[in-house]
């Protein structure tokens, strides 16, 4: 990247968010994140669209461990034996 190219330098400090809008090359310094974070309702999508694990329908079965594949099965998923 060419340093012309370049708008804001500094280093994100531990618990500070980093804004960036790609398509319009647009950039936010912390204060004025909370204007742009509001613009768009986040609160309102998180609440029509969050899953909550307690109404979660039960699952139609449960998977037992069958014990005559439980080497195979242990091959297939790369585990092995360490003494």
């Amino acid at each position: 990247m060419a340093p012309e190219d370049v708008k804001l330098k500094g280093r994100l400090q531990p618990g500070k968010m980093l804004l960036v809008d790609t398509p319009k090359a647009a950039s936010w310094r912390p204060r004025a994140q909370g204007a742009a974070l509001r613009r768009n309702p986040y609160q309102l999508w998180l609440k029509e669209n969050q899953i909550v694990l307690d109404q979660l329908a039960e699952p139609p079965r449960e998977h037992a461990a069958d014990a005559a594949t439980l080497q195979r099965r242990q091959r297939a998923f790369g585990y092995t034996a360490e003494i």
